[in-house]
């Protein structure tokens, strides 16, 4: 049983629909269902530390799972990168203050048939290390900054708190992350739309650009990124779950 935790449904939507797991409203939507001979689980646990830690602890308390996979989008820090692009890490660190602390592995047997599902569905992917942060990284002066000082390709608000609790639980840690902004891209600052529990705060953001309609027009390259890059995880996750 693999169990993918993805921050928004957008990030898994891309796999296809599966079951509501009843009882789970209170912090985090659970789904499961079948792909191929394997049983998956989509825990979409909204952004950052506390929403990942606290659902990959229930699922992995409540469910033997196999392997624990971070799945979703992520700012690219490291040139050359385009959305949709695939980058599956063989470690992830923790940014705090100003520099990369911590760090988890990726197991390497799942790596290695995750690069191997990438390569079947013709996927444009490379290997590489993630780094978490607290905050959503927007400029590309520090996208650049980070990616240099971490020696990182991607950003993201979970991966590493979800390979943590997998570590703790002695479950396999993969992180699977396609890019949605480039490193050469400043994106709009969406961190005032998000709840210190991760979740979106959707009236206030919508609000916002409605009283901002200058900042519109940066949204809509950032959508169609954001279905190439759902294009990309959905492939992988299908052919990934398909191989166990």
């Amino acid at each position: 049983r693999i169990a993918f935790f993805v921050a928004m449904p957008q990030e898994a939507a891309g796999m296809g629909k599966l079951a509501e797991v009843k009882g789970y409203g209170r912090s985090f939507a659970l789904h499961r269902g079948q792909i191929g001979r394997c049983e998956v689980m989509v825990a979409t646990t909204g952004m950052g530390r506390e929403a990942a830690v606290g659902a990959t602890e229930e699922v992995l308390t409540n469910y033997p799972i196999s392997s624990a996979v971070s799945l979703g989008f992520s700012g690219g820090t490291c040139p050359g990168l385009r959305p949709g692009d695939l980058v599956l890490c063989s470690h992830v660190l923790r940014w705090e203050a100003g520099e990369p602390v911590g760090n988890v592995a990726c197991h390497a047997s799942l790596l290695e048939a995750a690069c191997s599902a990438a390569q079947a569905k013709g996927l444009t992917w490379q290997p590489g290390n993630g780094v978490t942060t607290e905050h959503l990284v927007v400029t590309r002066q520090e996208k650049a900054n980070m990616g240099r000082a971490a020696s990182a390709d991607v950003a993201d608000m979970e991966s590493y708190w979800v390979g943590r609790v997998a570590r703790e639980r002695g479950v396999p840690f993969l992180s699977a992350r396609a890019v949605l902004d480039p490193q050469e891209e400043t994106i709009p600052d969406l961190n005032r739309f998000i709840r210190t529990d991760g979740s979106w705060r959707s009236t206030a953001s919508t609000l916002y650009f409605l009283s901002h309609p200058q900042h519109c027009s940066r949204l809509w390259p950032m959508g169609l990124a954001s279905r190439r890059a759902s294009e990309s995880l959905g492939a992988w996750a299908n052919a990934f779950a398909e191989q166990h």
